[in-house]
């Protein structure tokens, strides 16, 4: 009788321990939350943004970026657990921030420690089993800090693109063969858009376009034009003149266009990036709806330039969205 109790006792014990081991690691583990919170603090300081020109310029309110920044400070709801960030407002920050949305929620570096790299399995032998969750996987699919469709909170891919557009790209990835006089991949894997090197849309005050002819080509790659809905002869290549859409749009840079003649101001989207002929002039702006007004706006990158009216009486016609900049943050 007695060693049975000394045993229930002893594994109860080792019980208790494991629990309060696997409690302590889960703790030490960052969140989503946490993830995100890191991320943005550092892409606001490289951008040189604070909370209230971030949210001036995203659109998102200033006390939930200051949430984001402080996950620590988010109440936890009725059931007791802590909400995660919501993908449209991450989607927006994003784009005021000039990188993707996975910048934002990938753990800082986006490289795991050398003590969580799984260890290489050995080979199976011919007809033998395999064990699938312990195979390797040379082209995992998982995105770190994000959890699978299957999981709680998972979105899969379309999900993700159906509530929200694309934000402006700034990754060196999605370009190549950029080079006059490149040759074609051998797999077709490229797309030539027409360059229109004379077309400058203003990242300032402004400007008058008297010509638009074809003066080249340049070869992006087939799967990011179709992502982006820029493929099919679709796009077209312009530059970017001035400075108000700096740090993201640098003076000289190429942009990727989307013309389309049927977009009207019902069609913005907060955040986007757009080539837009106002009064006569041609320039490229970030749009939102004022706070004040609840009208749409052109918005700078730069905080020296004004916000510019789009629904004051004065000309304006949506050119196209702009859905890469050929330049990154510097």
């Amino acid at each position: 009788m007695h060693n049975r109790t000394l045993a229930k006792l002893c594994y109860g014990s080792k019980q208790h321990f494991a629990s309060k081991a696997l409690h302590t690691r889960d703790m030490n583990r960052p969140t989503l939350n946490d993830v995100l919170a890191a991320n943005l603090a550092r892409l606001m300081e490289k951008t040189g943004h604070k909370q209230a020109s971030l949210a001036k310029l995203s659109g998102v309110g200033q006390t939930t970026i200051s949430l984001y920044l402080n996950p620590a400070r988010r109440q936890p709801s009725k059931s007791g657990k802590v909400p995660s960030a919501k993908f449209g407002e991450v989607e927006a920050l994003a784009g005021a921030l000039g990188v993707a949305p996975w910048d934002l929620l990938h753990p800082e570096g986006g490289e795991p420690a050398a003590s969580q790299l799984a260890k290489p399995s050995p080979a199976p032998r011919s007809g033998g089993l395999v064990d699938i969750e312990a195979a390797a996987d040379e082209f995992p699919m998982r995105i770190g800090g994000v959890p699978a469709p299957w999981e709680p909170g998972g979105k899969t891919t379309r999900q993700m693109e159906r509530e929200g557009s694309l934000k402006l790209s700034l990754a060196e990835s999605v370009v190549a063969n950029v080079a006059p006089g490149d040759p074609p991949a051998a797999n077709d894997k490229f797309e030539k858009v027409p360059e229109l090197a004379d077309v400058r849309l203003s990242a300032g005050d402004g400007i008058e376009n008297h010509a638009e002819d074809q003066t080249g080509m340049i070869q992006f790659r087939r799967s990011f034009l179709r992502s982006v809905g820029a493929d099919g002869g679709r796009a077209r290549v312009v530059y970017a003149k001035g400075d108000s859409m700096e740090p993201v749009i640098r003076d000289g840079a190429a942009l990727l266009v989307v013309p389309d003649e049927g977009l009207t101001l019902r069609d913005l989207a907060a955040g986007g990036i757009y080539a837009i002929n106002y009064d006569g002039k041609m320039i490229v702006k970030a749009v939102a709806k004022d706070r004040l007004t609840g009208r749409w706006v052109a918005r700078s990158f730069n905080d020296r330039y004004q916000d510019v009216p789009l629904e004051n009486g004065a000309p304006v016609r949506v050119l196209g969205r702009v859905v890469w900049a050929g330049v990154r943050l510097a």
